[in-house]
Parts: structure tokens; C-alpha cells; sequence
């Protein structure tokens, strides 16, 4: 497996800052959920489970736990420690057939394409409405106006006195 070396890096700063070496591990669990032993006396002694729960399963017999929120990219843990040959303890392969695989796929119109049409309809309404000078296509009309204040002496001085 092909590691990048911005994930090497990113591996290698993770596991020197959890004071783990790359001899001790001896192989390590991904999203299984880690049961303590009742024995155990810690503090805080819950089961640890989740998405980003790795298990490092020390040679010394002992197992290191380290949660990974997503944002800090545990599938290139993952790849870092599969390259160097610690093995992956919960992997299971899958037995994929290229046949079961359906061979249509069902496309379906998307709603973003309704809505940008009625927006690009919309849109060409009100350009036609701007450009256009005709007295009836516009939107407000100034005629009103005019009847409403055709008795104002203030706006209409007389002509012919």
C-alpha cells in the first residue's frame, strides 16, 4: 500500500506524541470497541467504542487506546501501519464478485434543476418587464399619478389666464 508522505508525517507526529514506537506495536484494532477487564481498577473504567477508537496491542502484553475525531484523518493511521507490516487484527476481507454488482442505474431529476429553471424564468420575466417601454408591461405605472392630482393648482398651473 502506497502511503503519501504528508500521511507519514501525520502518522509518525501521532504516534510520537502518544509515546508509542513502531517496534512495540504488535498489531492494532480500528473501530472495535475496546471492553476493559472488570479486574482493571482505572478510573473511568468504560468500555471505549466509536468510529475513531484505535487499540494498539503492545508486545509487552499491555493495550494503549487512542480516540481520533474525523478531522484528524485516522484512515491515514490506518494506511501508515498497514505499509510498515503491523497487522490489521479486526480486518476481514470481503469476497467481492464483480456480478452481483446490479448493472442499471436509476437516474432521477434532480430538484436544483426545477428551482434554477424557475429562477432562470423569473429572471427573464423581470428583464422583458425592464427592457420593454410599453406602458402595460410595467410593473409601475405613472398614469394614476396623474388623475389624482389633476385638480392640484400647485402642480398644474393655468394655462391660458
Amino acid at each position: 500500500m502506497e502511503v503519501s508522505a504528508k500521511e507519514r508525517q501525520r502518522a509518525e507526529h501521532l504516534l510520537q506524541s502518544q509515546r508509542i514506537q513502531l517496534h512495540q506495536i504488535e498489531s492494532f484494532s480500528f473501530m472495535k470497541r475496546y471492553r476493559r477487564d472488570p479486574h482493571e481498577n482505572i478510573a473511568g473504567g468504560k468500555d471505549r467504542y466509536g468510529p475513531g477508537i484505535f487499540v494498539f496491542h503492545l508486545k509487552e502484553k499491555q493495550d494503549r487506546i487512542l480516540h481520533m475525531p474525523p478531522f484528524k484523518h485516522p484512515s491515514s493511521l490506518v494506511r501508515f501501519l498497514v505499509s510498515q507490516g503491523i497487522p490489521f487484527a479486526n480486518y476481514s476481507p470481503c469476497n467481492r464478485s464483480e456480478g452481483t454488482l446490479p448493472a442499471e442505474t436509476y437516474q432521477r431529476p434532480s430538484l436544483y434543476m426545477f428551482w434554477f429553471f424557475i429562477l432562470f424564468l423569473t429572471f427573464l420575466i423581470l428583464g422583458y418587464y425592464s427592457i420593454s417601454g410599453d406602458a402595460r408591461h410595467t410593473i409601475v405605472r405613472a398614469k394614476p399619478l396623474l388623475h389624482l392630482h389633476a385638480d392640484d393648482p400647485v402642480l398644474l398651473p393655468d394655462i391660458g389666464q
